[in-house]
């Protein structure tokens, strides 16, 4: 039953590209009369193929040894950029909260090592480790840990958005810049600016 519903997903994702390429109602009318040129049978079986095989066993090997948006994204980044991090000097030594701990005076960090946020990570990265050319900043870690820091009593954040200029104020307590310093910046501007461009070409170039 599983296979058979990643099938039906496969194809109606993967199988359903070649309907960009042609006129959709008639091709799906020539499919379905098997009146359709071979092309397009063949073209939907690879793409169902390879989307059943991608999505249902290789997974998230698909993000980190295919995908090439952590390349492009490592590719733009500088050292305003605000990226996804673990304040390990808020967070560590990281371990069990427990009155034993307490009474033994042993220093812990907000990090109570319940992994929640290894757990939601789609590439299975740990974020505690520093940034790695897996994550593809989905910032999925931060909402669980920000769950976990709630629950726990503790300040949320310990997982959040942040640039490597902002990490070195804030372990020297100096204060940080906000948000909107980083987003608009000339960097991000003409980043903007190209794939706006390339936007609307696409736009143009599909009504012409």
């Amino acid at each position: 039953t599983k296979w058979i519903a990643w099938l039906l997903i496969a194809v109606a994702t993967g199988g359903a590209w070649v309907f960009y390429f042609a006129d959709a109602p008639t091709l799906a009318v020539d499919l379905v009369t098997f009146d359709a040129h071979l092309i397009a049978y063949a073209s939907i079986g690879v793409l169902t193929a390879t989307t059943f095989i991608f999505g249902g066993f290789m997974r998230e090997q698909v993000c980190i040894y295919m995908c090439p948006w952590p390349r492009i994204q490592a590719a733009m980044m500088d050292e305003q950029t605000l990226t996804v991090a673990y304040r390990d000097w808020r967070g560590e030594p990281r371990g069990k909260h427990m009155k034993r701990t307490a009474a033994e005076e042993a220093p812990k960090g907000d990090c109570i090592d319940c992994n929640a946020c290894v757990a939601v990570c789609p590439t299975g990265i740990d974020i505690r480790d520093g940034q790695q050319l897996e994550c593809i900043t989905c910032a999925l870690c931060i909402d669980a840990c920000d769950d976990i820091m709630t629950k726990i009593g503790k300040p949320r954040g310990l997982i959040d958005y942040m640039a490597s200029t902002d990490e070195e104020n804030e372990r020297a307590g100096k204060p940080i810049k906000p948000v909107w310093q980083h987003i608009l910046r000339p960097r991000t501007i003409l980043y903007t600016a190209l794939w706006s461009l390339v936007g609307i070409g696409l736009v143009f170039a599909l009504f012409i």
